[in-house]
């Protein structure tokens, strides 16, 4: 029987800093990854499915990470 995952959303908007953060959890093995670009797409994504827990960055244009907590 497979583990239950966790899914984790990576909000950033750097590529680069997405693609390291999500590789760290990936190492792990233990999460269900899912990115955003930004607060805006994130959003999106936790009103369309349950995630555990959010890993964001908190300088973006539109909406900061801490807006996005707020939120």
């Amino acid at each position: 029987m497979r583990p239950l995952q966790h899914t984790v959303l990576v909000v950033d908007d750097s590529a680069i800093d997405r693609r390291l953060a999500s590789g760290l959890l990936e190492k792990d093995g233990g999460f269900h990854i899912l990115l955003a670009t930004s607060g805006k797409d994130a959003m999106q994504a936790l009103k369309s499915q349950p995630i555990d827990l959010v890993l964001t960055d908190l300088q973006m244009d539109e909406m900061d990470g801490l807006q996005l907590v707020e939120a």
